[in-house]
C-alpha cells in the first residue's frame, strides 16, 4: 500500500486539485508532442466519416435509392457485422505489421472509398443510374472494412502507448474529452449536412481522410516493439516520426545479424 501510495504522490494523484493539474502533459516539448498524437488520434478516430455512416447509414440509403425499410434494416445489420469481422482480423496484425503501416493503409483506402461513394451518390442523384447506387453500396461496406481492420482495434492501444506512465490517467481522460467533442459534432452537425449538401458531405470526410493520411505520415511515430526507454529516445530526437522508423531498421539489422552468428 506504502508503495501506491509513493508511486500516486510522484504522479500527482493525490488530491481531486492534483487531477486537474494538466501541466504533466505540456511541460516540455517531449510530452506536448506525445498529447498532440493522443489528441488527433482521438479525433481521427471520430472524424473519418465512421460515425456518420454508422449513425446515418439509413439516410445515406435513402439517398442512393434504397426506401424499402426493412432492406436499410439488413444492410445496417449487415455493416456492423462487417466491422466485427474485421476489427477482430485487424487486431491479429498489429504486432505484426506495425502501427503505422496499418494506419497509413486504411486511411488511404478509406479516402479512395469515400470518393467513390460520393461519386456513385452524384451519378445517382443525377441521372437515377442502379450501378452508381450499387457501386456506392459496396464501398460504404469497403470503407466500413478498412476503417474497422487498423482504426477499431487500435483506438484503445495507440492513444496509451504514446503517452508515459505519469502522463497515461491524465491523457487518456483528454482523448476520451476530444472525442466525445468530435462525436457530438458529427452527431448534430451530420443530419443538416446530409440534408443540405447531401453527398459532398461523403467528398468532405474523403478530403479529410487525406489530411489525415498525410498527418500520419509525417508525424505519427512507430510503437510497435518499443520499450518505453526507446519510445523516451523518440521522443526526444527532432523528428520523431523519422527517429521511430530509425529504430525498426536498426532492429532488423539486429535480428540479422543474431541469424547470421547462429
Amino acid at each position: 500500500m506504502a508503495e501506491m501510495e509513493e508511486a500516486l504522490a510522484k504522479e500527482g494523484l493525490t488530491s481531486w486539485r492534483n487531477f486537474f493539474d494538466l501541466r504533466v502533459l505540456f511541460n516540455t516539448r517531449n510530452r506536448r508532442y506525445r498529447i498532440m498524437l493522443n489528441i488527433a488520434f482521438a479525433w481521427f478516430g471520430q472524424f473519418s466519416g465512421n460515425n456518420v455512416i454508422s449513425y446515418y447509414l439509413p439516410s445515406m440509403l435513402r439517398g442512393i435509392g434504397v426506401t424499402s425499410t426493412d432492406t436499410q434494416l439488413l444492410l445496417n445489420i449487415i455493416y456492423a457485422l462487417v466491422g466485427w469481422v474485421f476489427a477482430t482480423g485487424g487486431a491479429r496484425f498489429l504486432d505484426t505489421v506495425g502501427r503505422r503501416p496499418m494506419f497509413l493503409g486504411s486511411v488511404g483506402a478509406m479516402a479512395i472509398c469515400l470518393a467513390i461513394v460520393a461519386g456513385g451518390a452524384a451519378g445517382f442523384v443525377q441521372t437515377g443510374s442502379v450501378a452508381c447506387s450499387y457501386a456506392s453500396i459496396f464501398f460504404v461496406y469497403m470503407f466500413g472494412a478498412t476503417f474497422a481492420v487498423s482504426l477499431t482495434p487500435m483506438q484503445p492501444i495507440y492513444p496509451g502507448e504514446v503517452l508515459t506512465n505519469d502522463m497515461r490517467a491524465k491523457g487518456m481522460g483528454v482523448m476520451q474529452v476530444s472525442s466525445g467533442v468530435a462525436s457530438f459534432i458529427n452527431t448534430f452537425a451530420a443530419p443538416v449536412a446530409l440534408n443540405n449538401i447531401g453527398y459532398w458531405f461523403y467528398a468532405f470526410f474523403a478530403f479529410f481522410d487525406v489530411f489525415e493520411f498525410l498527418f500520419i505520415y509525417f508525424l505519427f511515430v512507430e510503437t510497435k516493439g518499443r520499450t518505453l526507454e526507446e519510445l523516451e529516445i523518440v521522443f526526444d530526437s527532432p523528428n520523431p516520426a523519422k527517429a521511430s522508423l530509425l529504430v525498426v531498421k536498426e532492429k532488423r539489422r539486429e535480428k540479422v545479424d543474431v541469424a547470421d552468428v547462429a
